[in-house]
């Protein structure tokens, strides 16, 4: 997969563009059947749940600042009026949001499931899980439905 996109190494300090990181992502969900490719994708979000914490968000509470830092930074990166996060619940011990960022949905579980393995110590109630997946009736784009409650 990585040569088919013209990358023989990941080095940190390089910047790859974000076209082609998409392409090399939906290639690795595509390259397998069944279950295989979620588990490659889920590992992946964990991973850079895992790197990202490192950066600053240890807390709970740190959750919303995260959840707000992947918007901006997501709508930087796209453009159009159905991208990025639809909050339809954020209370004190609940959200629920749609994702409908251009990202594969089993990484994004990755990096959401890995942000909340991070908190469970803290939060023994915690949930995090991908309540649905469902197609959007304007774009026909797939959306994931989330749900966290601590």
């Amino acid at each position: 997969i990585w040569e088919q996109h013209e990358v023989d190494q990941i080095r940190p300090d390089e910047w790859i563009p974000y076209a082609r990181v998409l392409a090399i992502l939906k290639d690795v969900r595509d390259q397998k059947t069944g279950m295989q490719s979620m588990f490659d994708l889920v590992d992946v979000g964990i991973k850079i749940a895992n790197a990202v914490i490192e950066m600053g968000y240890e807390t709970l509470p740190d959750f919303k600042t995260l959840f707000e830092d992947i918007e901006a930074q997501h709508r930087t990166n796209n453009r159009g009026a159905n991208i990025g996060y639809t909050s339809t619940e954020f209370s004190d011990r609940k959200v629920v949001f749609e994702d409908h960022t251009v990202w594969p949905h089993d990484l994004m579980y990755g990096l959401y499931y890995g942000y909340t393995q991070h908190y469970r110590s803290a939060y023994p109630n915690l949930t995090f899980e991908r309540v649905d997946v469902q197609i959007d009736p304007d774009t026909g784009d797939e959306y994931g439905i989330y749900e966290l409650t601590w």
